[in-house]
């Protein structure tokens, strides 16, 4: 059975689809936006999900400007997402995240 590479909407690099990284640039989201709370394919065009009805454009936390929710700031670069308290998990979640998406651990907010 053949498997096929597909390009990382990041930096372009081919990978395997199954894929939860990109090696390369390190994108934790490598084929395509996704709504972080119901995990619906979103668009930057879009100002809300239409799965959940999320904000889809958020003050990022390190340079207080408005980016697309994605794993790293459109602005300053810097790292949008946590790692799940649970030591059983450890999933990436969005850095708002009330709960894990994963395993549903409430997480605090520092």
């Amino acid at each position: 059975m053949a498997f096929y590479k597909e390009p990382c909407i990041r930096c372009g690099t081919l990978i395997d689809p199954d894929s939860r990284s990109c090696p390369k640039c390190g994108s934790r989201i490598p084929f395509g936006d996704r709504c972080f709370t119901c995990q619906r394919e979103i668009s930057r065009d879009d100002k809300v999900c239409s799965g959940c009805g999320r904000q889809l454009h958020v003050v990022c936390p390190v340079c207080k400007e408005v980016t697309f929710i994605q794993d790293r700031c459109e602005k300053c670069n810097a790292d949008l997402m946590i790692i799940c308290p649970n030591k059983r998990c450890g999933a990436f979640q969005f850095f708002d995240a009330e709960k894990c998406t994963a395993c549903g651990k409430k997480i605090k907010k520092k």
